[in-house]
């Protein structure tokens, strides 16, 4: 139960049994139930994922499977766990989280799972932090350790580990637990652990001095059977329950994009100046979007990248959508402005700097080092060349087509597209580009019906590959084409790709200005 080596800060400074009731208990579309070819995704009040004394499963593991461990268990006593001595209740804490830790091993989960019920995770041996201290809490209150002294808290973890002569490393992760009021009145953490495991381990290696590390839990909100509770804290913003776990969401399924290091540096850098004011929480919610891709580790995503399967080219401006896509991201600005809509802001930036990443305007917009914000109505002063993909560095026979969506028989493919800002094309059927996870992701992607059934949907086979054109990342990549077979190639490829970050940066810090504090600032 103990962090080994480890110092937990600032833990008195929490109401560990929770400031303010919150009556909307949701977790959203967290399972999902089949009927016949149907799987439908449904909503669940979060006190039912913790079952009490009347939940036989919870019993048998207590009747069935705890004996056989407390007896290997050093310094455990079944009579004690049972009995209601002056520190029974402790000890049977203590057994608890011995017993979760030996028998569920920790798995990440990718994310998108939802947290299973106790009984779930029992079955299959294995859950990440939420599954493992749901099942905690839920044998605790088995074993008649009262609802009044445990929550389940959903929040994050800090550490900091500082070692001899180096500097010291800063981590921060989402992360659920237990807390639980010991019997002399104090609220202690709880964590799942496996002292077998740990005995097994140092038999295996020479003791070390471990490294310094400090904890820092910092709870959003605690629950248990009856009720859910807010913190209220200054480290801690004003947020909905349900939008909470939606932020912490990891989805499944990505689209191009600036890599999500870049789409994070933009949000970081146009929201540098709410640092030290009372709105630097707003900062610190829009940069839970980013996440590594693959169950902790790979490069950052953003959340947005990874839409659960509904991916629309209008929202990331591919496919030739630049229009549409700038109606919907005022759209969100406006919803933003109205309701302080967090997720719709962070959706209308993400989209802001695809724009700047993904388009062809940064490149008829001028030679100067500070590419001037789109503005619609002034294209006309902005653009020192009208766009031209006929001939020149830009020319469509330069780059490949969708021969499934426009054949050779239509004639010239730049011809519906010369004069306009211009995206590549990206998960048309049957023309994935590139190899390896990129080919992959976006071969597993794929257009709305709707998109697909446009009249004139068959002109956006004729635009080049968006691989071959967007600038997306500091660093060229094989498939790129546009600024490849160029004088300079490497030099303009790298002035496009500051130009369009400054312009992205720039144009998300005057839109969330603008929209911010009018009409209140009520946080969401």
């Amino acid at each position: 139960m103990c962090l080994t080596g480890s110092h937990v800060v600032r833990w008195s400074g929490w109401n560990w049994g929770g400031d303010r009731i919150v009556h909307r208990c949701i977790v959203p579309s967290s399972r999902s139930v089949a009927a016949g070819s149907r799987r439908v995704d449904y909503d669940v009040d979060v006190r039912e994922f913790l079952v009490t004394e009347r939940n036989e499963i919870m019993r048998r593991v207590l009747r069935e499977k705890l004996p056989a461990f407390v007896e290997r268990l050093p310094g455990a006593s079944l009579e004690r766990f049972w009995s209601r001595d002056p520190g029974s209740f402790d000890h049977r804490i203590d057994v608890l989280a011995a017993f979760v830790g030996s028998h569920v091993a920790y798995e990440k989960g990718p994310g998108e799972d939802p947290w299973l019920f106790p009984d779930e995770t029992i079955a299959l041996g294995v859950g990440d932090c939420e599954d493992r201290a749901l099942l905690l809490a839920s044998l605790a209150l088995a074993a008649g350790v009262s609802g009044y002294n445990l929550r389940v808290v959903v929040g994050k973890v800090r550490s900091t580990i500082a070692e001899p002569g180096k500097p010291a490393s800063i981590q921060e992760r989402d992360h659920v637990w237990v807390v639980y009021k010991t019997e002399p009145g104090s609220w202690t953490v709880v964590e799942p652990f496996n002292p077998m495991g740990e005995i097994e381990a140092k038999k295996d290696k020479p003791a070390e001095p471990p490294p310094h590390t400090s904890i820092e839990y910092i709870p959003y909100f605690v629950f248990n059977d009856s009720h859910l509770w807010a913190i209220e804290h200054p480290l801690v913003p004003t947020v909905d329950f349900a939008d909470h776990l939606a932020l912490r969401k990891q989805w499944t399924k990505f689209s191009p994009k600036f890599l999500g290091e870049v789409h994070r540096d933009i949000i970081t850098q146009a929201l540098a100046h709410l640092r030290g004011s009372p709105d630097a929480w707003v900062l610190d919610a829009l940069n839970r979007y980013f996440k590594p891709a693959f169950a902790g580790i790979g490069p950052i995503v953003d959340a947005v990248d990874r839409d659960y399967g509904n991916y629309d080219p209008v929202d990331h401006f591919d496919n030739g959508y630049i229009d549409e896509g700038w109606r919907v991201v005022g759209q969100r600005l406006a919803r933003f402005n109205e309701s302080k809509d967090l997720d719709a802001f962070a959706r209308a930036a993400h989209g802001i700097a695809d724009f700047y990443a993904h388009s062809s305007y940064a490149h008829f917009a001028g030679r100067d080092a500070a590419l001037h914000l789109y503005e619609p109505d002034r294209l006309d002063e902005i653009f020192t060349e009208e766009p031209n993909y006929s001939t020149g560095s830009f020319a469509f026979e330069r780059f490949s087509g969708n021969a499934a969506l426009w054949s050779k028989d239509r004639g010239d493919r730049s011809a519906p597209w010369n004069g306009k800002i211009i995206s590549g094309r990206y998960a048309q059927n049957d023309d994935t580009q590139g190899g390896g996870v990129g080919w992959v992701i976006e071969g597993m992607t794929h257009i709305p019906a709707a998109r697909r059934s446009e009249i004139d949907f068959f002109k956006r086979g004729a635009l080049p590959h968006h691989n071959e054109i967007a600038v997306d990342g500091s660093a060229r990549e094989d498939k790129h084409r546009l600024y490849r077979d160029v004088p300079g190639a490497e030099e303009e490829y790298a002035r496009q790709y500051r130009r369009r970050f400054d312009a992205a940066v720039r144009h998300v810090r005057q839109v969330f200005d603008a929209n911010w504090k009018k009409g209140g600032s009520a946080r969401s």
